[in-house]
């Protein structure tokens, strides 16, 4: 029997299998929030409506409804209210939905080798073209038919 090499099942678990419960429940969990979270990636995309109060604290006015659910905190923020504006549009999340719709661009790479070199593609070219001259008249598609596991012609 032989010592070393790969054996089933050893090594570390990748990283899908060991956290497959956990993201199967994220994933659920996005999907069941899913419209509610694209109308959020829209709000970013527009920019959000902002309240900044006297002391410098910056409260998206869409969640405002939670504090104004508390009549006492509700009226302290609108005692100190100094400015309210718009956040300029978020370009990621702009992004993000011309990305879902249209697909994401391709995105082109240079590879270089060692040292910045041009790299070397090898080819494995059986024969060469004075043997390819050589051939008998049909020898060229009967290879051909047999690399691509085709019955050669009659």
């Amino acid at each position: 029997m032989g010592h070393g090499g790969q054996r089933p099942g050893a090594g570390r678990p990748r990283k899908a299998v060991k956290y497959e419960r956990k993201i199967v429940k994220a994933e659920k969990r996005i999907a069941d929030r899913l419209p509610e979270l694209v109308d959020k990636m829209f709000e970013l995309s527009n920019g959000v409506p902002v309240v900044q109060t006297s002391d410098g604290i910056e409260i998206m006015i869409g969640m405002l409804h939670q504090i104004i659910n508390d009549p006492d905190r509700a009226q302290e923020i609108v005692d100190r209210i100094h400015e309210v504006f718009r956040t300029p549009p978020d370009r990621q999340a702009i992004q993000y939905l011309m990305d879902r719709i249209m697909g994401k661009p391709t995105e082109r790479k240079e590879l270089t080798g060692e040292n910045g070199e041009s790299i070397k593609v090898e080819t494995n070219v059986t024969l060469k073209i004075q043997e390819l001259m050589n051939l008998e008249p049909g020898e060229l598609a009967r290879m051909y038919s047999e690399a691509l596991g085709e019955s050669p012609a009659p």
